[in-house]
């Protein structure tokens, strides 16, 4: 797994939030608490030097993702991604509607999240910035 799922799934949460108009102390609330609580130091999430290794990550960082998820409100009560969250949040990233379609799809089949490790599929789903789903390379 790329460390561009990482970023890209914390800027889907950030624009989650502000197209359902929540506040950015909510948004930050949110991110710290789920940092602190799963021992993602803050400079463990920068790239360089001594970050996180995102390539394949850890359980503290699904578990920080799964979080955030949970927190946000992008699962249902059984732990399945909330389609119509995902289709604002994708529409406002600019994404055609192919790539809706495709993210769509592939949220579709995953089985519910519910424990941190359901998270690494969730991510697979989620497009590259150039609206491809494969991984990157480097």
């Amino acid at each position: 797994m790329h460390i561009m799922k990482l970023i890209k799934f914390v800027i889907f949460f950030m624009i989650r939030q502000v197209v359902n108009s929540v506040d950015e102390q909510t948004i930050v609330r949110v991110l710290r608490s789920c940092r602190i609580e799963h021992h993602i130091p803050f400079d463990g999430m920068a790239v360089g030097k001594n970050r996180q290794n995102f390539e394949n990550p850890t359980k503290n960082v699904l578990c920080f993702m799964k979080c955030i998820a949970d927190k946000d409100d992008s699962l249902d009560e059984i732990g399945k991604v909330k389609i119509e969250s995902l289709e604002k949040s994708l529409a406002a990233m600019n994404f055609e509607d192919t790539v809706l379609e495709k993210v769509k799809k592939c949220v579709m089949k995953l089985p519910p999240v519910k424990q941190c490790e359901d998270m690494r599929e969730f991510l697979k789903c989620l497009p590259n910035f150039d609206g491809t789903l494969e991984p990157k390379k480097g």
